[in-house]
């Protein structure tokens, strides 16, 4: 009888070993389908393997807070609860516009005494994940505009500086009819190229300014002027899209 009890032991203890269990790799296929979140502002959390937490990405505050020479604006960003704000060389308080969703920031000072001041950075992502960001500074005197805009990687630790990469070179001539070629001086003074940067969306707009045509198209213009003038009369088109390519880390031009 003993014996015959240990036999049924032996027998159960062989067929739980022999039992089917779950698929080796199952659990980590499950894992693969969970998605990170979209937001650009991640919070902290434990990393892979419930290891070192995980930082948070920095946001376009962090990233203007962050600039250096010869690329930081002259308006120090601060924050006053949920509210943004800088203070002028006159002393004025400025609203700032910070979208931390989208990577967007923008900031206008019109007391300048002479003319008007347009600050925007904007976020965009490389396809590792490395961030790109664009900084554009205008300067509107009332009737001219000027640009400096620059496309920096602030974590590359090789170069910071990836303009001549990333943004395509645009001039009058790509505004005007074909055919028509004025002198480079002369349309580049009537039509200089601007670029507007978008707060949502990753397709910025180059816009050719035409705010000088006032002064070279008006009844007392000198007649010097009349060569300037004539490069409106010829102008075929306004904007031109210029769309963010991860994979390239550049601006391609939409035609």
């Amino acid at each position: 009888m003993k014996r015959l009890f240990l036999l049924a032991l032996v027998w159960a203890g062989l067929s739980a070993c022999n039992a089917p269990g779950p698929e080796r790799g199952s659990q980590t296929a499950e894992a693969a389908e969970v998605e990170l979140p979209a937001s650009d502002t991640l919070a902290a959390g434990p990393a892979a393997g419930g290891n070192a937490p995980t930082a948070p990405r920095k946001t376009i505050a962090d990233y203007y807070r962050a600039l250096t020479e010869p690329y930081a604006p002259r308006y120090a960003l601060q924050q006053a609860g949920k509210e943004w704000y800088t203070v002028s060389e006159l002393g004025d308080t400025l609203p700032v516009l910070v979208d931390a969703a989208n990577g967007y920031l923008q900031l206008v000072d019109d007391g300048t005494g002479g003319g008007t001041i347009e600050v925007e950075l904007a976020l965009f992502r490389l396809a590792s994940g490395q961030p790109m960001v664009a900084v554009s500074q205008k300067y509107y005197d009332g009737v001219g505009m000027q640009q400096e805009l620059s496309c920096l990687r602030p974590e590359d630790g090789q170069q910071l500086d990836w303009t001549e990469h990333s943004l395509p070179v645009l001039t009058a001539y790509d505004f005007l009819q074909p055919g028509y070629e004025p002198e480079a001086d002369i349309a580049e003074a009537a039509l200089p190229v601007v670029v507007s940067l978008p707060r949502k969306g990753t397709t910025a707009k180059a816009e050719a300014f035409t705010g000088m045509q006032y002064v070279y198209c008006n009844d007392g213009a000198p007649e010097e002027y009349s060569a300037y003038c004539e490069v409106y009369k010829h102008l075929a088109r306004q904007s031109i899209g210029l769309r963010w390519d991860r994979e390239l880390g550049a601006f391609v031009v939409v035609e």
